[in-house]
């Protein structure tokens, strides 16, 4: 049990040196470069570079102590406000390209049954029996019938 903690503590201990070369460096680079954005893609690039150095179980040591920062927060605040905008943009989207499928469909139905329509009045001026306009038209005989009484008006 003992050698147990004494590798905790090891390990501890390394995390620790870590994250104090982790600072020095940043703030060393970092008061070298007077641009602030400059210095906040320098510290950037330098948490990309020490990412590859760690392991999971840092990550989420260090995502406990982050979650309690500010910088996080903020962080956290400002890509769940994107998310919300990408979903709403992507939501927007969407329902337009719906709106664009029915609108569609509805215009081919409404042109399907105008040229039906027109064919039965055509048929009706002809003379066509009514039993055929039905036939081919597909249309129900009160259609049909209220057509006549229109053309009479």
């Amino acid at each position: 049990m003992n050698h147990f903690f004494k590798l905790i503590r090891i390990r501890f201990n390394l995390y620790v040196n870590y994250i104090i070369v982790r600072v020095f460096l940043i703030k060393k680079f970092r008061n070298k470069v007077e641009d602030k954005n400059e210095q906040f893609f320098l510290i950037g690039c330098l948490v990309g570079i020490s990412d590859k150095f760690i392991d999971e179980e840092y990550v989420r040591k260090m995502m406990e102590v982050l979650r309690m920062t500010r910088v996080m927060q903020a962080l956290y605040k400002e890509f769940k406000e994107e998310g919300i905008e990408e979903g709403i943009e992507k939501g927007i989207e969407k329902g337009i390209e719906k709106g664009i499928e029915k609108g569609i469909e509805k215009g081919i139905e409404k042109g399907i049954e105008k040229n039906r329509m027109e064919m039965a009045h055509k048929m009706l001026e002809d003379k066509v029996d009514i039993n055929l306009i039905v036939k081919y038209t597909g249309l129900m005989i009160e259609e049909i019938k209220e057509l006549m009484k229109k053309d009479r008006d």
